[in-house]
């Protein structure tokens, strides 16, 4: 009789807290399921070509496509995201506040190879929501003079 005394006594409290909205307090609200996917990337081109084997940086700058000068809808902050540089990792990074693809040179003119690597672009906002359906494909070429 007690146990069933007590859970009466909780389901009330609870429903009690929840009709004042006291309960409400300590709920997830980063679970809200109207957030909307930010906007997606574009960039100046897609088949940008780039020194191989050169000791100086190289950039590729990457953008959001605004509305309203907003780069989502639901005014969230918003990070780049890339697949991977494949053989290139070591020699290329995204900066994911800026979009800017850094093309690392290397004093001893080793690097980057000559080569292909076909890069995804994509936006994600602070709740995770992203634009990698509408990836935007770089395919970045490295030939040497």
């Amino acid at each position: 009789m007690k146990k069933i005394k007590a859970t009466v006594v909780i389901m009330l409290l609870t429903w009690s807290l929840s009709s004042c909205g006291i309960l409400n307090l300590f709920s997830d609200t980063d679970n809200n399921t109207s957030n909307q996917a930010p906007y997606p990337v574009n960039g100046p081109e897609q088949n940008p070509e780039f020194q191989a084997y050169t000791s100086s940086d190289q950039y590729f700058q990457l953008e959001i496509a605004e509305v309203n000068g907003e780069k989502d809808p639901d005014g969230d902050t918003v990070y780049f995201r890339s697949s991977s540089f494949g053989s290139y990792d070591s020699d290329m990074q995204l900066n994911e506040n800026t979009g800017l693809v850094t093309i690392a040179g290397d004093p001893l003119f080793a690097g980057p190879e000559s080569g292909t690597v076909v890069v995804d672009f994509w936006t994600e906002d602070e709740h995770g929501n992203d634009s990698a359906d509408q990836a935007y494909t770089v395919t970045f070429t490295f030939k040497s003079t």
